[in-house]
């Protein structure tokens, strides 16, 4: 293996803001590993043998394996998250660094700091937020605040209605039922991060998609609201 093609993605990869690595020299196999991460989740680690890993969203990771621009991972082929890149050539260095490119954007959006940023490290910034920001926020009683994760969340009284992640899409919590109708009707689909409860994701890429979030985060607003009343009776 090249050493100097591993040190280039070093060098480019440290110089993102918020990047830091940690080594180990007894990796999985034996080998040494570098790991890079931003804050604390990793964005990918390289192998000394040239072999890149990655975790991504279960999409992602078939987008990229799908479009060739990764493999599956050798020893868990059968992995939903992992995708693999065999660096052996200069020609590999900017393609394993897009690589890593996805996963600092998405992690980046999820910390808030590139909030018009999509699953897919791709910019989006069309002001949708600003907007089902606009409507929910005149709602009787509805609050906002910041997530642990950079999101902008509402809140009715002590309820959290759901939260966005910039332009990018939004996140909300229903009871199961409700969760699995939305799911069925195409209306919203499975929150990665926590597929067997009852949160559900739903992507914001234009006009329609926006009212749509709107209708979910009112959903709640109702529910909520209404519990409140049956409280106070």
């Amino acid at each position: 293996m090249n050493d100097e093609l591993l040190a280039r993605i070093e060098r480019e990869v440290l110089g993102w803001p918020g990047v830091w690595k940690k080594r180990d020299e007894d990796g999985p196999g034996g080998g040494g590993v570098t790991g890079y991460r931003y804050r604390k989740p990793q964005i990918g680690h390289v192998h000394d043998d040239g072999h890149a890993d990655f975790s991504f969203p279960r999409k992602v990771r078939d987008e990229v394996i799908g479009a060739g621009r990764a493999s599956a991972h050798p020893a868990f082929p059968n992995s939903r998250t992992v995708a693999s890149y065999r660096i052996r050539t200069p020609e590999d260095v900017p393609k394993a660094l897009e690589l890593f490119r996805m996963n600092y954007e998405r992690l980046k959006a999820v910390a808030g700091e590139a909030r018009n940023v999509n699953e897919f490290g791709e910019k989006t910034g069309n002001g949708t937020a600003k907007e089902i920001e606009h409507e929910v926020t005149g709602w009787l009683g509805v609050t906002t605040g910041d997530t642990s994760r950079g999101g902008l969340q509402f809140s009715y009284g002590k309820v959290e209605l759901g939260h966005l992640h910039g332009d990018s899409f939004a996140d909300l919590p229903f009871p199961r039922k409700v969760h699995d109708e939305l799911i069925a009707e195409g209306r919203a689909s499975v929150h990665p991060p926590l597929p067997e409860s009852g949160w559900v994701r739903r992507s914001m890429a234009g006009p329609d998609d926006t009212q749509a979030v709107i209708s979910l985060f009112r959903m709640n607003y109702d529910r909520a609201k209404a519990r409140e009343e049956r409280r106070g009776q």
